[in-house]
């Protein structure tokens, strides 16, 4: 019933509670609905959600969500002298004036161009779903329809009052309204009766909403079965097409999703976000984990000072950093996670848990990148052109980036599937902390205070330092460094100051006294030093690198340089 729509002047009391929803931060749900075509970005590409909205801009806004654009843009007739037939928003202001919807300041005047108020798109709004006779039994303007936009949950994320509504704001108002069943007209008896009927905003649009885990994408498939177009998904084993750039993003995590049903009949998910913990849920951190404890009947974990327990369902499914786990694969050891989580989901609305997404990430801290080859601390090292990596995403602050974007002092949080066959990478976005280290913490978990911040110390960064791992550095208490965080903010490495100071360039002096090389062609070379000062430092470049080195040749200094693969060549 694309025409559903009530008009606010008939006083009929009905309280009827809206739908629950989960309030959008502002960015993405003016991304959501700009792939409805409900709101429009500016040249620049931008969104602006901090923009103000003018009363045109609303109507034009409310006109697009009831699916009325069409109509709007046949109506000629004038109905206010400041908005004449040839003003961008005429239509959609004398379609709403004639919907009941909204009034001119008098009979002549709806003065476009002003600014619209928080208050204001929440009476309209509370219209438009057929309330507004509801609300005017509540209360006078503003107080019944915020009353009523209250019982609705239109109000989560909104700060209502006179001051003028931004972009944003009325982002989130109306996609939290999307959902809402509405108020219609019905006659019974001959009498006339609101009544909730089946028609919401989104039916409005022809869009479903589809939750599930995202099972396949290009490139991917939790099952290892046949691939994916660019333009494909598959939401809980169900192929959809997709307008959805970059959905890999999404690969092996639980969805909510927009599909719209297009003129032929196909469907389309033109919109996705990653579904929030609710009542069929379950997110429990690599922290709170109590991993010895675990086992395939049930989890044991911390919720804030108390330790829970939660029962496993013998037949449930697991998916472990992207891929399937197979019987044969089952072990307790998969919850021994570095970092990450458990996820537990319902998703057959049994009121048990069924399915278990695990996401266990080791810790590498860049030191420099080569020929695709991601170097770190520590020894560690990732090949993104390992041919037996049938998929990779690196992404950072959730866009994808390439291997050129990674970069020394990165620190990345790297899962693998099973089978090796799925890598998927996080750069972190937490900034590198300098100061001085104050007190340590050796408790479980560890903390370092540097210049008075507390901050924790990562599982991989201890375990360096208890195997004094190649490339390990001692910081002690009253040393100044350079702390690098992973995507938690959790300490993952540290430099001292004065091996900071020497990274400013490339040089490296001192009296070598070892070196080898690793396996295959472009493989990382390692050094040992005997420094200036007399301790001993462990570093690795790649092997296409160049180094220059001094030597007696015939009683004289001279000075030489090759490749690292040139020394052992």
């Amino acid at each position: 019933m694309r025409k559903g729509i009530c008009v606010c002047l008939l006083a009929v009391l009905i309280l009827l509670q809206g739908t629950g929803v989960f309030a959008m931060e502002e960015t993405e749900a003016l991304s959501l609905l700009s792939q409805l075509g409900v709101m429009q970005g500016y040249e620049d590409g931008g969104l602006h959600p901090e923009r103000n909205v003018s009363r045109a801009e609303y109507m034009a806004m409310l006109m697009r969500t009831l699916g009325f654009e069409e109509i709007a843009g046949t109506l000629a007739e004038e109905r206010f002298a400041d908005v004449p037939v040839t003003h961008w928003a005429a239509g959609h202001i004398r379609l709403a004036y004639d919907l009941g919807l909204t009034d001119g300041y008098d009979e002549r005047h709806f003065a476009p161009e002003d600014q619209v108020t928080v208050n204001q798109v929440v009476k309209i709004m509370v219209c438009a779903l057929g309330y507004g006779a509801a609300a005017e039994m509540r209360g006078e303007y503003p107080g019944g329809y915020l009353s009523q936009a209250e019982q609705l949950k239109l109000l989560k994320g909104i700060t209502p009052g006179d001051s003028p509504a931004t972009r944003g704001q009325i982002a989130v108002l109306l996609t939290n309204g999307l959902e809402t069943e509405m108020l219609e007209l019905r006659f019974t008896d001959g009498r006339e009766a609101y009544a909730q009927g089946e028609s919401t905003l989104l039916s409005i649009l022809n869009v479903t909403i589809v939750e599930g885990l995202v099972d396949g994408v290009n490139g991917a498939s939790v099952s290892g079965g046949r691939g994916f177009e660019e333009n494909e998904v598959s939401i809980g084993g169900r192929r959809y097409e997709t307008s959805v750039s970059d959905s890999t993003r999404f690969f092996a995590k639980m969805v909510k999703a927009y599909v719209r049903e297009e003129t032929d009949g196909e469907e389309t998910v033109i919109y996705m976000t990653e579904k929030r913990q609710t009542d069929d849920s379950l997110v429990i951190s690599a922290d709170d984990l109590v991993p010895e404890e675990c086992s395939l009947s049930e989890l044991v974990f911390w919720d804030g000072d108390k330790e829970r327990t939660q029962a496993l369902d013998g037949s449930m499914t697991y998916v472990y950093n992207g891929g399937a786990v197979s019987t044969a694969q089952l072990s307790s050891s998969l919850f021994d996670i570095e970092s990450g989580s458990v996820s537990l989901y319902d998703t057959n609305g049994s009121g048990s848990f069924d399915l278990a997404v695990i996401w266990d990430y080791e810790t590498l801290a860049v030191t420099s990148v080569s020929r695709g080859v991601i170097y770190g601390r520590f020894g560690k090292r990732l090949d993104t052109e390992d041919k037996g990596i049938g998929s990779i995403r690196l992404e950072r602050g959730g866009k994808a980036v390439t291997v050129e974007e990674i970069a020394s002092d990165d620190v990345l949080w790297i899962a693998k599937s099973l089978d090796g066959k799925y890598v998927s990478v996080l750069a972190s976005e937490k900034a590198p902390v300098t100061g001085t280290l104050e007190m340590i913490d050796e408790g479980e978990p560890a903390f370092y205070t540097i210049d008075g911040e507390r901050y924790q110390v990562s599982e991989s960064y201890l375990q360096a330092a208890a195997d004094d791992a190649d490339g390990y550095e001692r910081i002690g208490i009253g040393d100044g460094g350079m702390f690098l965080l992973d995507c938690s903010g959790k300490i993952a490495a540290a430099l001292p100051a004065d091996m900071e100071e020497s990274r400013t360039g490339d040089t490296r002096y001192g009296y070598l006294t070892a070196m080898e090389t690793g396996d295959g062609i472009g493989g990382a070379v390692r050094f040992k030093i005997m420094t200036e000062d007399n301790r001993f430092e462990t570093f690795e470049i790649p092997g296409d690198s160049r180094i220059e080195f001094g030597r007696l040749v015939g009683g004289n200094y001279t000075k030489a340089s090759m490749t690292g693969e040139g020394i052992f060549g």
